[in-house]
């Protein structure tokens, strides 16, 4: 797909440049891979790969293509007569996904069908697309397909998406009239899957958290150049890829974006964003793509750089690059640049100062002529392996004489003035294998549970999941004893069933159920007759569980009469082999665990001490989800209810034990500031939900959802 500043056309020289500064490096941190050319590049090149990049449809694009290095089977879509996903997915009729044009939000928002009239796609491939999102949701949920299954797919539709919008090359604008290409049949395409035996792990995150969690030998840098936010520029990809519903503003339908600025977008913080991630990362080598028209100028990049380089290990590689060529037949030309350096070993700020700028210059000029150097030998004749013998005396400092030498003494001198502590290497954390839960409740933290485990404590001796809902937490996290407590004592009952039952009994009454009542994806009367069944009779909570299975998005939902009236799954939902799976490793998860009914405030947490621990996951007082609606089932959650867990959580701090709140700070309209005041005294911990919205840290953007997780330690 067509992405600015992408590397295609440098991939040589910049693998070059990681041959001849780190010859022994097998680990890089692509700390901003776009469109991920350069992450498959060094996955095929004897790499392994962190790949990381704050925009989702960049993550997304990555996570299903570089990440994977085979096609996947979509084995549970196969079981469901689904033999190809592509072909299914191209061919989607009304009927197959039953979503009326009102409610398809691409249709609405980027193409001329909706109020606005925008010009991105046509209606057809526009209602295409959303048809194949919904779909995707669908069979993610309903464990028809994997993660990886899921992304592949995911990332098959971006591309199709790129490759028939209605646009000069990125979506700032769309065009007036209909570019040929955008008049194409939106089509997934299988994706082309770089095979090698190096892997590729992909993350979602600012860069600053990046470098603070994961260690390489190269980190590799190719940040913004400029002024123009890339949200700005690839909105309409990030709304198809996260699949949500943002407030739209201006004549071309910008999603807000305050959440995804880059620092190294703004002048003015471009340095220390820089300074922040060079000081960071935990890597030996340091390599940073950039433009001689960026926001910081070579000058002042180069001082940072060799800031934190040994001496005599600072290179800078120029290649000149025709950016455009006018009407008049003039052409504009800048320089792409290749910053590389070896990283002082447990480098902070303390002490080091930049070098002077006559230093810098003289750095410049010395390495510039070396190039031009380089050059003239290799007219001469010179073999390949006679300029790699010259380029390694020039990287460690042997010129004879050079100015380049000259500076790099001066250079060496102030570092060895400095006082340079030992090197202490971030917490990494190990990726753990979670277990989702088979109640599909609303709110779940199933998929936001690396980043939860990741902030709780090591170690435990008491948990106590206060409002355990779905249960993902307490079946996943480790603990020597685990209370699970919930208002809703149905869902509860589930699970005391489920733990007098071994797994092969509770299979055998599961499949029983569904016999006798004829359960099919298509049997609506069978789901019908069962509903009816369970709320006039002694409410078995097996039955509970199956009609979950067989109910539209599997949800669990009451009335104020305490009858479930979740609406039929309508040929989508049923108990399929990836929910029996879940069940069984959920069924082993939970048969140590302690679980109560109760309202929150009757909880006694008085006997917790050092070592024990409460997460706490609440109804969110300003969200707009429908497990917030307890009032229909228990009781609507109040401001009140919201400081009496305040007080809780502070009694559990003052008794020396520790606590994790999920919770979110602002909501669309909205802002908690009970919370936020409460939360000044703990640390707070900003959740990139990247199945749903995403991590907001600024709390004064009114259209956006910050997720958190309050803590005591």
């Amino acid at each position: 797909m067509r992405y600015i500043g992408g590397k295609t056309q440098l991939l040589g020289e910049i693998g070059q440049v990681m041959k001849d500064i780190a010859p022994d490096a097998h680990t890089v941190i692509d700390a901003f891979a776009g469109s991920g050319v350069v992450t498959n590049y060094l996955k095929t090149h004897g790499y392994d790969v962190i790949s990381n990049d704050l925009l989702f449809f960049s993550y997304a694009l990555t996570r299903g293509t570089a990440q994977v290095s085979k096609e996947p089977t979509f084995n549970g879509l196969k079981e469901q007569g689904i033999k190809d996903p592509y072909e299914y997915l191209n061919n989607l009729t009304t009927e197959d996904v039953g979503i009326s044009d009102k409610y398809c939000f691409i249709l609405q928002n980027y193409s001329p069908a909706g109020d606005d009239g925008r010009m991105y796609l046509t209606p057809e491939n526009a209602r295409k697309a959303d048809w194949i999102r919904s779909t995707l949701e669908i069979w993610i949920m309903s464990g028809l397909i994997t993660e990886t299954e899921y992304f592949v797919l995911l990332a098959s539709l971006i591309v199709a998406v790129s490759e028939v919008s209605n646009i000069a090359g990125v979506y700032g604008a769309y065009l007036k009239t209909w570019e040929r290409r955008a008049k194409f049949t939106l089509t997934l395409k299988k994706n082309v899957f770089a095979k090698s035996k190096h892997h590729v792990e992909c993350h979602n995150l600012d860069v600053s958290q990046l470098v603070k969690n994961y260690k390489a030998d190269i980190l590799y840098a190719d940040s913004p150049y400029n002024s123009r936010e890339y949200i700005t520029n690839y909105h309409v990809l990030e709304t198809v890829a996260r699949g949500d519903t943002p407030e739209l503003h201006g004549k071309v339908g910008m999603r807000p974006y305050r959440d995804n600025t880059s620092d190294f977008c703004s002048r003015k913080r471009a340095g220390a964003a820089f300074e922040q991630m060079i000081r960071e990362a935990d890597v030996k080598y340091i390599v940073i793509s950039y433009n001689s028209e960026g926001n910081l100028s070579t000058e002042e990049l180069t001082a940072l750089c060799m800031k934190y380089a040994v001496p005599g290990t600072f290179g800078l590689k120029e290649i000149p690059y025709r950016r455009y060529k006018n009407k008049a037949g003039q052409q504009n030309l800048v320089n792409e640049q290749i910053y590389y350096f070896e990283k002082i070993s447990g480098v902070c700020s303390k002490g080091l100062r930049l070098p002077s700028a006559s230093i810098v210059k003289e750095i410049l000029k010395a390495q510039r002529a070396e190039r031009r150097r380089e050059k003239e030998l290799r007219k001469k004749g010179n073999t390949e392996e006679n300029l790699l013998k010259k380029k390694t005396h020039i990287l460690h400092g042997e010129t004879n004489g050079t100015a380049e030498n000259t500076a790099i003494k001066h250079i060496a001198v102030a570092l060895q003035t400095s006082d340079v502590p030992e090197s202490v290497l971030p917490k990494h954390i190990a990726s753990r294998h979670f277990h989702k839960s088979p109640m599909n409740y609303t709110g779940g933290k199933f998929r936001i549970l690396p980043q939860l485990a990741e902030c709780f404590p090591d170690e435990i001796n008491t948990m106590v999941d206060l409002f355990c809902g779905g249960g993902d937490v307490c079946a996943n996290i480790p603990a020597k004893k685990v209370y699970a407590n919930d208002i809703n004592a149905q869902v509860i009952d589930v699970y005391r069933r489920f733990q007098k039952m071994d797994a092969d009994a509770l299979l055998s009454e599961i499949d029983g159920r569904i016999k006798r009542w004829e359960l099919t994806k298509t049997n609506k009367d069978g789901f019908l007759r069962l509903r009816e069944f369970y709320n006039n009779g002694d409410k078995d909570p097996i039955d509970l569980f199956v009609l979950t299975c067989f109910a539209f998005n599997y949800q669990i939902r009451f009335n104020r009469k305490l009858e479930y009236n979740t609406p039929f799954g309508k040929a989508r939902s049923c108990f399929n082999a990836k929910i029996r799976e879940n069940l069984v490793a959920f069924h082993e998860d939970i048969k140590d665990v302690q679980f109560t009914t109760m309202d929150f405030e009757q909880y006694d947490l008085s006997g917790l001490r050092s070592g024990d621990f409460v997460y706490a996951d609440p109804p969110y007082l300003i969200s707009s989800g429908p497990y917030n609606d307890q009032g229909r089932l228990h009781r609507q959650w109040s401001k009140d209810d919201d400081q009496k867990l305040f007080q809780m959580l502070d009694n559990v701090n003052s008794q020396g034990a520790a606590f994790a709140l999920s919770n979110v700070l602002c909501h669309k309209s909205q802002v908690n500031e009970d919370l936020i005041d409460w939360s000044k005294k703990y640390n707070v911990h900003h959740i990139n939900c990247s199945y749903n919205e995403s991590s907001y840290r600024n709390v004064g953007n009114k259209d956006i959802t910050d997720e958190v997780l309050i803590t005591n330690y």
